[in-house]
């Protein structure tokens, strides 16, 4: 997928959330799953470290509580423990950093709908449309590579999207959610948005693209992969330069324009 490796140029805190994002799911399903004070208090520990991260993990929690609501055993679940122990520890771990927030006068979100926000609804829902469009193109190569290399019947792609078991649904559910969410909160809150922003929600889809026990991945498949996964880093390498003196070039000239655009306007409104 490009956010492992052209889009790694740009390491911000949506290159971070990548792994927080896949820490609270894996110890959000634990706790659903077991029902351990242990892996409760992780599942907050990590949501935390995820809004720290980045206020827009707010996404991935929305994603993890349907999966909960929507699988058969909730009842289990919300009865124990294990949920008011994640929500405690994540809220105390956050409680700090919410009191700042408060303090100033909530600055971080001033400025995302400052730098970010759509002045129209019909621009609102075009960015949206791009977002979506965006994330299937960078999903599209390794599912494309998937699909070719272990050849899955219709029985196998239903029992991925659509598991009949519980374990493996309350699984699909957090996945699917963390994925698909973002677009539609951004578009409710009419913030504009660019399909790399959000890579976290993909970060698991291999779970699901490999899930199924039906799915069967060969010897030969697997040379394949790895193949193309130990080739890439050094080509990756060796272009790294040149990629990062045209992007510095290019920035440059944008800047000299811009300084040049912004002197010359006195003169020209003085003309006028």
């Amino acid at each position: 997928m490009p956010y492992f490796s052209f889009l790694g140029l740009r390491f911000d805190h949506n290159a971070v959330l990548g792994a927080l994002w896949a820490a609270t799911t894996l110890c959000f399903i634990r706790a659903f799953e077991t029902r351990s004070p242990a892996w409760s208090a992780a599942a907050g520990a990590a949501a935390a470290a995820a809004m720290l991260g980045k206020y827009w993990s707010i996404i991935l929690l929305a994603g993890l509580a349907m999966a909960a609501l929507t699988d058969t055993r909730r009842a289990r679940y919300f009865r124990s423990a294990a949920p008011w122990i994640t929500v405690a520890v994540g809220a105390l771990l956050l409680a700090p950093h919410c009191v700042w927030l408060v303090t100033h006068d909530f600055i971080p979100m001033t400025y995302a709908f400052a730098a970010h926000g759509a002045k129209t609804l019909g621009q609102t829902m075009t960015n949206a449309a791009s977002y979506l469009a965006g994330g299937a193109a960078y999903a599209a190569v390794p599912v494309l590579l998937v699909l070719a290399l272990t050849r899955p019947s219709g029985t196998a792609l239903t029992d991925a999207l659509l598991p009949r078991t519980p374990r493996a649904a309350v699984r699909c559910g957090c996945i699917l959610g963390d994925a698909d969410d973002p677009g539609h909160f951004r578009a409710r809150l009419q913030i504009r948005s660019q399909s790399d922003m959000d890579h976290a929600g993909l970060i698991l889809m291999p779970v699901i693209l490999l899930s199924s026990p039906l799915l069967v991945v060969s010897r030969q498949a697997i040379d394949a992969i790895v193949a193309v996964a130990v080739a890439l880093p050094p080509v990756m390498l060796a272009v790294a330069p040149a990629m990062a003196t045209r992007k510095t070039n290019f920035s440059q000239s944008l800047r000299l324009m811009s300084s040049v655009s912004s002197a010359s306007m006195p003169a020209a409104t003085q003309a006028s």
